[in-house]
């Protein structure tokens, strides 16, 4: 259930989410203020991380330097205030994107735009193998995850997943849920998992 929230002078409409309403099996550690007003800015966003330590942290998380990602997105109008600490914003335009104000975490972006990005197949995708399976009764948005599931239920227990994950393309959602993820548990590194 989502709660509709507005502040004095603030613009737009916040909405408390840990992301499990956008039908994906992915839930942040604590609900995060969704901004939902005008639109201001729309296309290909470059996040710039403001805080040296929570770069560092992304950077050896995903292995890819955060100034090289790009997200396709619509950024929200948002109103900053002396207590706001702005954590990434667009580094073209200059607008806020994730801001921490007093202790809650405001995204002023559409997080479901993100997941723009399409894989490609190969020529020839592992379920082709698999006698009886119609890949065309199952959605094209899970089909990736059936796919890393069922490599997942396969593969050796004593691989390094970390290493693996690494290798594999960020998407933009998952740079975003790691984004998050990673902003909401400073200092408690060790004991949440980041990506189940």
């Amino acid at each position: 259930m989502a709660t509709h929230l507005t502040s004095p002078g603030a613009v737009g409409e916040f909405r408390r989410s840990d992301l499990g309403s956008l039908g994906l099996p992915v839930r942040l550690p604590r609900p995060v203020l969704l901004n939902s007003g005008r639109i201001v800015a729309e296309g290909i966003a470059r996040p710039a991380i403001t805080e040296p330590g929570l770069a560092a942290r992304v950077t050896e998380l995903t292995g890819v330097n955060v100034d090289a990602l790009r997200i396709p997105t619509r950024i929200f109008e948002y109103q900053l205030r002396n207590c706001d600490d702005v954590l990434v914003r667009d580094a073209e335009s200059g607008l806020p994107l994730i801001i921490r104000r007093d202790g809650e975490v405001v995204v002023s972006f559409d997080i479901p735009a993100t997941q723009a990005f399409q894989f490609i197949d190969s020529e020839r995708p592992f379920y082709t193998y698999i006698p009886g399976f119609n890949i065309q009764r199952v959605p094209t948005r899970v089909r990736r995850p059936l796919s890393n599931i069922v490599e997942a239920l396969h593969s050796r227990r004593d691989a390094d997943l970390v290493g693996k994950y690494r290798a594999l393309p960020l998407t933009n959602f998952e740079f975003v849920v790691l984004l998050l993820n990673t902003i909401m548990t400073v200092g408690q590194e060790g004991r949440v998992r980041v990506l189940p």
